[in-house]
């Protein structure tokens, strides 16, 4: 683990639990901390986007959002004539327009507002109206390429990721390998949302600690062997 930024102490944090303390109070309260900690933490992770076999066939056209609310990323995932997929920004290096806003079918991607066309690999290929500009098209005219990588048969994309896939998530695809995940598909009429007031690491922090199951949840406490309970990261 790096030194922890003197300018925010919010993330100086410890592998070993035995010496962990509760962070300073300007890791719940400032917005620095709070720009910092997404920039730092959630920019970096991998995140679902879902089965890629809504991509099986070539032309396809998939967008999505990154933990909207949090991140707010458009993101794209296309693939091309050859059967590669990609995940791309969902904006256009022109005006900032959304591309796509729906799954769709096509051989180009298309921005609505000035009718820029860019390959399924994210290649700028139409301009209309810049005709004779110079140093034009250049490779920041092209939609920037996010990483994308994939786990039994689920989709994952990262903004800035630190390590690959397979690394960020190496221990739970060892011990998850034997569930047939690839068969697993998303029921979106299953979905349930709860709103709540609180700072998203303290729910975080709840989930992953069981000193209040034996006073909260008094059912589970007599299911559980907590004489013998421990936390793996």
């Amino acid at each position: 683990m790096s030194a922890p930024d003197p300018h925010a102490p919010w993330l100086d944090a410890t592998e070993d639990v035995r010496d962990a303390r509760t962070p300073a109070p300007g890791f719940y309260l400032e917005p620095a901390a709070w720009r910092q900690v997404r920039e730092a933490v959630f920019a970096k992770a991998w995140h679902w986007i879902g089965p890629p076999d809504a991509l099986a066939d070539a032309g396809s056209l998939l967008p999505a959002e990154l933990l909207p609310g949090l991140l707010d990323e458009p993101v794209l995932l296309s693939r091309d004539g050859q059967g590669a997929l990609h995940a791309l920004s969902n904006v256009c290096t022109h005006r900032g327009r959304v591309l796509v806003e729906a799954p769709c079918r096509a051989d180009h991607i298309r921005c609505p507002y000035h009718s820029r066309r860019f390959a399924l690999d994210g290649r700028m290929r139409v301009a209309p109206g810049f005709d004779g500009a110079r140093g034009f098209p250049s490779p920041a005219d092209d939609l920037p390429r996010l990483s994308l990588g994939q786990w039994a048969g689920h989709a994952f994309v990262s903004l800035e990721p630190d390590r690959r896939l397979e690394d960020w998530a190496g221990e739970a695809m060892r011990r998850l390998a034997w569930l047939p995940m690839q068969d697993w598909l998303a029921d979106a009429s299953r979905a349930r949302t709860w709103t709540f007031d609180a700072h998203w690491a303290l729910y975080v922090e709840n989930y992953l600690e069981g000193l209040h199951i034996p006073f909260v949840h008094p059912g589970l406490n007599a299911a559980l062997d907590m004489a013998n309970y421990r936390y793996e990261c």
